[in-house]
């Protein structure tokens, strides 16, 4: 007998009551109190699938620009004793949305789930384009037209949005002349086009989140039948369970993969 605020009494139980993510959808995290009366493990839940507050940047000046960039980060696991092991390197590359709060897109949601307070990201710009490219671009352009400015030259590969943000924070002036940025600008500038660093303050809740990344321990789920490991009878398909996916309808397929094969094993 458990305590889900109603009187039921059945031989067998699927949970599929979801996450945390989009309340207004009814995800109220119903199912983790209850498959805790059962003794299972909940991992901690989270937001995933969302957008990345970052600390107040020059790039908030470029709010609703959209971009194909590279996005990434590195999380280093720690051992026992406090020592860094490893790094772990998160990577994406798509779509990038640039909003007045941080970062959104595709690619931001897919790492989101790893990104923590004060995690730091690095945006590629540029990402088709190696940093002897574009040297050797702006070169043959300045022997072209030695009057050209800066400016109109970096508008015809980033949006004039970016490129503002860009002058702006290596303090150069959208009319310098091509031909005389000094070697120090230049390599300022292509750092920053190659590897613009915004530190996150944290991830959009779950108001904002497509799906929760936590949940019910999968180590105490039988994976081929989803019966719980702890509670004959009891079964749980979907959200609940710790298990999220990459954009892509990878969660809403895990969740109909396990409401059929729980659906499956119940009735028999």
């Amino acid at each position: 007998m458990v305590d889900i605020g109603i009187e039921l009494q059945c031989d067998k139980l699927i949970v599929a009551t979801g996450g945390m993510a989009a309340p207004k959808t009814g995800s109220t995290g119903l199912g983790y109190p209850l498959a805790e009366q059962f003794g299972h493990t909940i991992v901690e839940t989270k937001p995933a699938l969302t957008a990345l507050i970052t600390e107040k940047d020059l790039l908030n000046k470029a709010a609703g620009v959209r971009t194909t960039a590279n996005i990434w980060f590195e999380n280093s696991t720690r051992e026992k004793d406090g020592n860094s092991n490893e790094a772990n390197k998160y990577s994406e590359t798509g779509e990038l949305q640039i909003t007045d709060y941080g970062i959104s897109g595709i690619p931001v949601f897919n790492i989101s789930r790893m990104a923590t307070k004060g995690t730091l990201i690095h945006i590629d710009f540029i990402p088709d384009y190696s940093i002897n490219d574009i040297v050797e671009y702006w070169a043959k352009t300045s022997d072209y037209n030695p009057k050209i400015q800066l400016g109109t030259v970096m508008d015809g590969i980033l949006n004039t949005k970016i490129t503002a943000v860009m002058l702006e924070k290596a303090c150069i002036k959208y009319n310098c002349l091509l031909g005389e940025l000094h070697l120090d600008e230049t390599l300022n500038l292509l750092k920053l086009l190659k590897n613009y660093q915004i530190v996150v303050n944290k991830p959009r809740g779950f108001d904002f989140a497509q799906v929760t990344a936590g949940g019910v321990s999968t180590e105490e789920v039988n994976s081929l039948t989803m019966e719980s490991k702890k509670q004959p009878g009891l079964y749980f398909a979907g959200e609940i369970l710790d298990v999220d996916g990459i954009c892509g309808g990878y969660n809403l397929q895990f969740a109909w993969a396990t409401g059929a094969t729980a659906g499956r094993n119940c009735v028999e």
